[in-house]
């Protein structure tokens, strides 16, 4: 049984190993001082990268990737073969049957697993929305930064402001399903203060 478990694990590691050396992270010492985190040595790094680690939790999985500077997907599934199925150990069948490409689109929002089609729809639509929403914000603030920068009257300031207010247009529009779907936007502001580096 244990063998069986390294053996179906071993995907995971062998995709930490593959990211960290082509990163140019030459050790998992080398990762290790990557991660702020002192449960995960670089032991913890070179079990899990031979497949000798049973049980790798969400946490470290996390962290690792933070070390490595990537999306923890690309640790989870092999985006290199997007229609084979996931090699995750230990999962239900109706997740070893999806496909790499499927739960992508899964973990994004983009198909959520088993709902109704009309409620999946309305999900995914309303985390398009939320990524929309961020994005324009920090958007809109880099615009206004750049126009109050160019020369009063020029047609390029004009064009900016033209630009703000489309964004703007589509930034209501998405504020106002997620109000209606009853997703919070508490926050928003200061997060995309924090992203555009300057105070809340």
């Amino acid at each position: 049984m244990k063998m069986t478990e390294d053996r179906d694990l071993a995907p995971v590691g062998i995709r930490i190993r593959h990211y960290r050396e082509m990163l140019g992270i030459r050790s998992s010492n080398a990762l290790a001082a990557l991660i702020p985190n002192p449960k995960i040595t670089s032991v913890v790094i070179q079990n899990i990268e031979a497949g000798r680690k049973a049980d790798v939790g969400v946490s470290q999985l996390l962290d690792i990737a933070a070390g490595l500077g990537i999306s923890p997907l690309l640790l989870l599934v092999d985006v290199r073969h997007p229609f084979a199925p996931i090699d995750l150990p230990n999962v239900s069948d109706k997740l070893r049957d999806m496909l790499t490409i499927d739960f992508l689109a899964w973990a994004r929002f983009d198909a959520p697993l088993g709902a109704e089609p009309a409620a999946a729809a309305e999900m995914s639509a309303s985390a398009r929305d939320l990524m929309v929403v961020a994005m324009n914000e920090r958007t809109i603030a880099k615009l206004h930064d750049t126009a109050s920068r160019t020369p009063l009257g020029s047609g390029e300031r004009g064009r900016y402001e033209q630009l703000i207010e489309s964004f703007r247009h589509d930034q209501s529009d998405a504020e106002a399903r997620l109000e209606a779907a009853g997703i919070s936007l508490q926050g928003l502001y200061e997060y995309t203060a924090r992203m555009n580096g300057s105070p809340a």
